[in-house]
């Protein structure tokens, strides 16, 4: 899950817990993707968060302001 800024909070709480009422058996892992600067000195998202997206094979997103 990735909630975002803005609104996205909001709507990916809104989402899990429609999940959570449906009774869906989803482990929610959170991932910030907030540009964080990098070794090389370029800006990106995160490399654990690469990790954790590519682990999943999946995310979920919610919105992000730019």
């Amino acid at each position: 899950m990735i909630p975002g800024d803005g609104i996205g909070p909001e709507i990916s709480q809104s989402v899990r817990s429609v999940f959570e009422a449906a009774n869906v058996p989803i482990a929610w892992e959170v991932v910030d993707v907030k540009p964080v600067k990098l070794a090389d000195g370029k800006m990106g998202i995160s490399p654990e968060t690469i990790s954790t997206i590519k682990r999943n094979k999946i995310g979920l997103k919610g919105r992000i302001n730019r």
